[in-house]
């Protein structure tokens, strides 16, 4: 009985299915900006607002959002993987790929 919790979970395909179907969009759309890039690039916010609803036009989703509550819903899912680089014209993010990667599937693999 010690052992009953350390056994791990089997993964089925419908789990997983499931867990990709209640993900949030902002998190979906993360993972598919990650994916393009190999290293750490930057974006200002007037980007990733332009981005985002790209990516939710593309894939025929409906969804209410402005820049500032993107930002918030950004550091929220993934703060500890992002820097602000505050200039003149406008604040640029700073996205580390392999530490969000790591992140994203560290949550995923936990439920």
């Amino acid at each position: 009985m010690d052992k009953f919790l350390d056994l791990t979970i089997p993964q089925t395909e419908y789990q997983n299915e499931m867990k990709e179907m209640n993900m949030d969009i902002e998190e979906r759309w993360i993972r598919n900006i990650v994916s393009q890039h190999e290293d750490d690039f930057e974006k200002s916010g007037a980007e990733n607002y332009k981005s985002f609803c790209d990516f939710c036009l593309e894939n025929g989703i409906e969804y209410k959002t402005n820049a500032i509550k993107l930002g918030l819903k950004i550091k929220r899912l993934i703060g500890d993987c992002i820097k602000k680089i505050p200039t003149k014209k406008c604040d640029y993010t700073e996205f580390h790929v392999e530490k969000i990667k790591k992140k994203l599937n560290n949550k995923i693999n936990k439920n």
